[in-house]
């Protein structure tokens, strides 16, 4: 957080006027890392094979959408009041922070006996004197016109509604054929009664959001029968892409393992072997799973610091029949990072029938009209970017100053470049311009104040992989110098060698100690 700060990576809005917690900006390193993860994200999940396709929908959505969607009356949290200071606080964070007792999904009767009975202590103010635990909806409201013809509205809690609400147009527009998708990427609000730990808790936050439209069978409840892994008459379990990651390895913390209070984290299986045992309840999940634990990978998060926490009965949300949490463990525990719920064809079925436009949110499949069923996979921009730097962070023996280990296409610049002199400005400049045009990711920082040691100390703190000082080689042979942020070894090259090498070495298609032994490489002293 202390690096973030100082090198604006992110920070509160307003702090000069102490406003409102909850709300973060991105500085330009953090914008720059932000735009590299939407963009990672969008190269693994929208492909053309699983034929999933972008939206853009507005911030503000009508009362009656969120009235048949459930969250006017279902989109509560419970608070508590402390007597003494009258500071309100989330009741189950309160109680889990101050007991590691895992409480939500409890109602407020229960949360207050607890509060009661554990002597729960007001981290404001230490005192013990709590008011009962009530629920209230946390959605932010607004007003949409004036006067007489004034209507309420809210600013909307999660992106998915405005694609349930776009599906009659969009499967026309594009002709669609289930199984398909429609994603977005934007914010969302949630007025949440105690923002905390920085990126992890906010009240505006983004999300990277996919609804995947998939048949399965009409008198086939998914409530009684979540679990199907013996019926191939739907797509549930008959789908195209398993084959691709069937033997995929994914970390699974099941209902059963939970209710056994073992201290095993997780337990490790192959997606095929998870459906077969019963622990993943279908195919289309489980392509899923494994295709976050994959993207999480690329994005530096390392694969035993990743799982997939199946949820409880009392903490699914109203609308899913099963739901996969998709937990990272953090500095201070495993906490959520991705939302896998299997929604059935609830939104689209209530959408139909509170507009009484019902045919509209039907689709053809085998020459009947069905209203599909919904699998989605809800990504949490801030709190992947907070596990991506903390999983970066180093602090090394060989360095005074802490610094990134990040992916090179996930940093905020995938190299700099660096003139030795103030007059070898120029032909910086000129390579420089080589590189904007020739990079698969032209994303270069150019840094000419200070001595070359200082700087190699700036790009390493913000994670700059790949570090081109122009020397004087560089007009006595034409060659130029690179150095690597992890190890800080240096190797001198042709320039004309210079942007494929780097393509490679940014796209992780050769590894640094690789490009040493390339037979136009020699290895600086």
């Amino acid at each position: 957080m202390k690096l973030a700060q100082n090198r604006a990576f992110f920070f509160p809005t307003g702090e000069v006027y102490e406003a409102a917690a909850g709300f973060y900006e991105w500085g330009p390193f953090g914008q720059a890392i932000r735009k590299n993860v939407i963009n990672t994200w969008r190269k693994h999940f929208l492909t053309p094979w699983i034929n999933i396709h972008e939206m853009k929908g507005r911030l503000i959505l009508p009362f009656e959408v969120l009235k048949a969607s459930g969250h006017v009356d279902k989109f509560v949290d419970p608070q508590v009041t402390c007597k003494n200071c009258q500071t309100v606080f989330r009741a189950d964070h309160l109680i889990e922070d101050q007991t590691g007792a895992f409480v939500e999904g409890l109602n407020p009767k229960e949360l207050t006996e607890i509060i009661h009975n554990q002597n729960i202590t007001c981290p404001n103010c230490n005192h013990k004197e709590w008011s009962d635990v009530e629920v209230i909806n946390t959605m932010f409201p607004v007003s949409i016109g004036v006067g007489p013809t004034k209507k309420t509205a809210f600013l909307r809690p999660e992106t998915a509604q405005n694609i349930f609400i776009a599906f009659p147009r969009i499967k026309r527009g594009i002709l669609a054929k289930i199984p398909f998708g429609i994603a977005q990427i934007g914010s969302s609000f949630r007025n949440e009664i105690s923002p905390r730990q920085g990126l992890f808790r906010l009240r505006e936050f983004e999300q990277m959001e996919i609804e995947y439209f998939v048949h399965r069978k009409e008198d086939c409840d998914p409530f009684e029968r979540t679990f199907c892994q013996d019926c191939h008459e739907c797509m549930m379990n008959n789908f195209p892409l398993f084959d691709e990651i069937k033997n995929t390895q994914v970390n699974l913390l099941t209902v059963e393992l939970q209710k056994k209070k073992t201290d095993l984290p997780y337990i490790t299986t192959t997606c095929d072997a998870a459906i077969k045992e019963g622990k993943i309840p279908n195919q289309i999940i489980a392509y899923f799973l494994a295709k976050e634990t994959e993207f999480l990978i690329k994005c530096g998060i390392p694969f035993e610091d990743i799982r997939f926490r199946e949820m409880l009965d009392e903490e699914r949300p109203f609308y899913s029949a099963s739901n996969f949490d998709l937990e990272i463990k953090f500095s201070f525990g495993w906490k959520e990072a991705i939302g896998n719920a299997y929604r059935t064809n609830y939104d689209l079925s209530n959408h139909g029938k509170k507009s009484k436009k019902s045919k509209n949110f039907q689709i053809n499949y085998n020459n009947k009209s069905i209203i599909p069923h919904v699998v989605e996979p809800s990504f949490g921009v801030e709190r992947l970017i907070y596990a991506i730097l903390e999983k970066a962070y180093q602090e090394t023996n060989d360095r005074t100053y802490p610094w990134l280990k990040l992916k090179p296409y996930i940093a905020p610049y995938s190299c700099a470049i660096f003139p030795l002199r103030k007059d070898f400005a120029d032909k910086a400049k000129e390579i420089y311009n080589e590189l904007v045009t020739a990079l698969i990711f032209p994303n270069i920082l150019y840094d000419e104040s200070g001595g070359i040691g200082k700087r190699y100390a700036r790009a390493d703190e913000i994670g700059v992989p790949f570090q081109i000082t122009i020397d004087y080689s560089t007009f006595e042979n034409n060659t130029v110098t690179i150095r690597y942020r992890d190890t800080k070894e240096q190797i001198i090259l042709p320039t004309t060698k210079l942007p494929p090498l780097l393509n490679q070495l940014i796209t992780e298609k050769i590894s640094f100690e690789e490009a040493k032994h390339l037979e136009f490489v020699q290895i600086k002293k």
